[in-house]
């Protein structure tokens, strides 16, 4: 089964914005942001996340059958993360839950609902976004080009939203090889107080459409227990 998150995202650590007279305080500049955002992510305790796909189908199993369309999971540092998906198939909806601790991966089978190993072909682990080889720290600070920054409103928060072309070859990592060959434009909110990514979403050529996908994250400083099955024993 071919690799599925995607997920990639950037940037950020507070300007101010204060209330009564006029903040004149500048904004940093978007390589700070980036770096900071990139240790903050790095250091967290533990997150929530969901990652939503639309438009053309994506598949998690080589025989294109079941079709993606969404994965909401939690992760814990170092090396650990659960989560559940969302795919269809014949017009019905079923799900998936996988688990990866310390690089070893197992799933329900979509069909038979039992634990398996997670064939090297199928790759849904979230950790890689984490991992700070590969994840977001080189993303945030080595593969965004042509990036601009400005203030937004996200959630009834003021927040860093910043924009930026991904080098083809670290898309191609962080999505496990389900995106590859494209140079995208992402969009990221950043909270400004924390420098975490909120969210990062970004619109993926698929065949002869587009698919676009929106990863959030929430729950910051949460901890999960998160263990491997019975059958990983």
């Amino acid at each position: 089964m071919p690799r599925t998150l995607l997920v990639l995202c950037l940037a950020l650590v507070a300007a101010a914005c204060g209330g009564g007279s006029a903040d004149t305080t500048a904004p940093p500049e978007p390589s700070v942001l980036l770096a900071t955002t990139a240790d903050a992510m790095h250091a967290t305790s533990g997150a929530r996340f969901d990652l939503i796909r639309m438009g053309e189908p994506v598949f998690i199993d080589t025989g294109g059958l079941f079709e993606f369309n969404e994965a909401i999971g939690s992760y814990s540092p170092p090396a650990a993360a659960a989560v559940r998906i969302q795919a269809s198939a014949f017009g019905l909806t079923t799900e998936v839950d996988a688990v990866s601790v310390d690089g070893d991966a197992w799933y329900t089978h979509p069909v038979t609902g039992a634990w398996e190993r997670l064939p090297v072909t199928f790759g849904f682990d979230p950790v890689a976004l984490f991992d700070p080889e590969d994840g977001w720290r080189p993303l945030l600070t080595q593969d965004l080009s042509d990036i601009t920054m400005s203030e937004a409103e996200y959630d009834g928060n003021t927040v860093w939203k910043i924009t930026g072309t991904t080098a083809p070859e670290r898309l191609e990592v962080i999505t496990a090889g389900l995106v590859a060959d494209q140079a995208v434009e992402m969009t990221l909110f950043i909270d400004k107080a924390t420098s975490h990514v909120l969210e990062a979403s970004f619109t993926s050529q698929m065949g002869e459409g587009t698919t676009d996908w929106t990863l959030r994250l929430y729950d910051f400083g949460s901890e999960f227990d998160i263990q491997l099955p019975e059958a990983a024993q």
